[in-house]
C-alpha cells in the first residue's frame, strides 16, 4: 500500500481461543460498505500472489491492532488474516524472504494480498517496485494457547469501522504507576476491565507476573485493556513471546 491508502482501527490485539469468550483478532469489519471476516489460517497455507508496501507516512501511527506502526519491524497488513499469523514473504523477483506478523487491516485493492512494512519491503528487495509478485507461507496461525474469560456480552457485528484518513498521532500509551521492570510481552487484550482481570486470575504465573494496562483508542472514549507478562530482562521477554505456547504474544514498548 502507498502513502496515501487509507487504514483502518480496531479496538483489538491480541486474545488466544474464541470458544469462551470474544476473540478480537478476527473480529469482523467493513471497508465501504464491504464486510470482511478475518479467520485462522492453517500452517503451510500457501498462495502466490501480490504484496506492496507502506512507510514513513504512517509511522508510529495507529494499525488495526492498536499498536503504533514502526515502519522498520517486520510487519505487516492483511484483509482476512488473525492478528498474529506469522507469514513467510518471498520476493519472486530475486528469492529473498523474510517473515512478518500481521498486525494491521489493508490492502483494500483486489490486484494485492498483503500490505508489508517498509522494513520488510527493504529486506526483500521491494521498496523501488512498490508492488511485486510473492509467495506467502503462512507458518503460525497467530493462535496462542492461554485461556479466555468467558465474555456474556453481545458482540454488534453491525459496527462499521470507523475511518481514519488522518491518523491522530499525540496518543500516548498510558504509563503504569510504578513499573520498574520495562519489558512487556502483550498476552491477551479486552474491550472490558472486569475481563482483562479475570484473564489474568485464570492465568496466574509464579514466574511471570500478569498485569492489567489501559491503553486509549481515538475511535472511543473507552480504552482498550491490555494483559501484559512483565519481565527486567529483555532475553527472558523474547523467550517468553517466542515459547511455542505463547503463539500469538509479542513484546510492546513500554511508552
Amino acid at each position: 500500500m502507498t502513502n496515501n491508502s487509507v487504514k483502518y482501527f480496531l479496538s483489538f490485539l491480541v486474545v488466544s481461543q474464541c470458544a469462551f469468550g470474544i476473540d478480537v483478532n478476527i473480529q469482523s469489519y467493513k471497508d465501504r460498505g464491504v464486510r470482511y471476516t478475518p479467520h485462522y489460517i492453517q500452517k503451510g497455507f500457501t498462495k502466490y500472489c501480490k504484496a506492496s508496501w507502506y512507510g514513513k507516512g504512517f509511522h508510529r501511527s495507529l494499525t488495526a491492532s492498536g499498536e503504533r506502526y514502526n515502519m522498520h519491524d517486520y510487519t505487516a497488513a492483511h484483509r482476512t488474516f488473525a492478528m498474529g499469523t506469522r507469514v513467510k514473504v518471498t520476493n519472486l523477483s530475486n528469492n529473498k524472504s523474510v517473515v512478518v506478523r500481521v498486525n494491521d487491516r489493508g490492502p483494500f485493492y483486489n490486484s494485492r494480498d498483503i500490505d508489508l512494512s517498509y522494513g520488510a519491503a527493504t529486506r526483500i528487495g521491494m521498496v523501488n517496485s512498490g508492488v511485486g509478485k510473492i509467495k506467502m507461507e503462512v507458518i503460525s496461525s497467530g493462535k496462542n494457547t492461554f485461556k479466555v474469560a468467558k465474555d456474556e456480552s453481545k458482540q454488534d457485528e453491525n459496527i462499521e469501522i470507523a475511518k481514519i484518513e488522518k491518523r491522530d498521532d499525540k496518543i500516548k500509551i498510558a504509563k503504569a504507576s510504578n513499573e520498574k521492570k520495562n519489558h512487556f510481552v502483550q498476552v491477551a487484550s479486552f474491550d472490558s476491565k472486569k475481563y482483562a482481570e479475570l484473564y489474568t486470575k485464570q492465568n496466574k504465573n509464579k514466574e511471570n507476573k500478569l498485569l492489567v494496562k489501559a491503553y486509549p483508542t481515538n475511535i472511543s472514549k473507552n480504552p482498550v485493556y491490555r494483559v501484559v507478562a512483565e519481565f527486567d530482562n529483555l532475553l527472558k521477554a523474547k523467550q517468553f513471546a517466542r515459547h511455542e505456547q505463547n503463539k500469538g504474544s509479542f513484546l510492546i514498548k513500554n511508552s
